[in-house]
């Protein structure tokens, strides 16, 4: 994921990471290839956890080098992460709004599923696997 010029890495890391599992994204989205209409229905979750449907267009701000001005294009040219971030901006209010944040809440607004904030500075790598083992057991 490459973000773009706003500060919303705590959502671009989260898109990274569930996007590293295909199938999660295809469920996430009706529509599986471009579409000419160029409207896409996004499924996330509140802040509540409640699943919710966005609709976005694919219509994005682009900069003087005709580049898109927030998330961009995957290596393949895939438009998904795009949509994704439109689709959060949309829900929480606009683009602005999504500056700042928090990578667990990007994972749940993605998902729906449980996500903490594990901040780590002592531990080490195998002491963190142990906690992270115990914590999903």
């Amino acid at each position: 994921m490459i973000q773009g010029a706003i500060g919303n890495c705590w959502l671009i890391a989260g898109i990274a990471s569930v996007g590293r599992d295909k199938e999660e994204i295809y469920k996430m989205f009706d529509q599986k290839e471009m579409n000419s209409a160029g409207i896409y229905s996004v499924r996330i979750h509140s802040f509540l956890g409640i699943p919710v449907t966005v609709y976005v267009d694919d219509k994005f701000p682009l900069d003087s080098t005709w580049r898109p001005v927030y998330a961009r294009f995957t290596p393949e040219k895939e438009i998904w992460p795009m949509l994704l971030e439109k689709a959060v901006s949309k829900l929480i209010g606009n683009f602005d709004m999504i500056i700042s944040g928090t990578p667990n809440d990007g994972m749940f607004l993605l998902t729906g599923g449980p996500s903490f904030w594990y901040l780590n500075t002592s531990k080490t790598a195998d002491l963190i696997h142990a906690d992270i083992v115990n914590f999903m057991a």
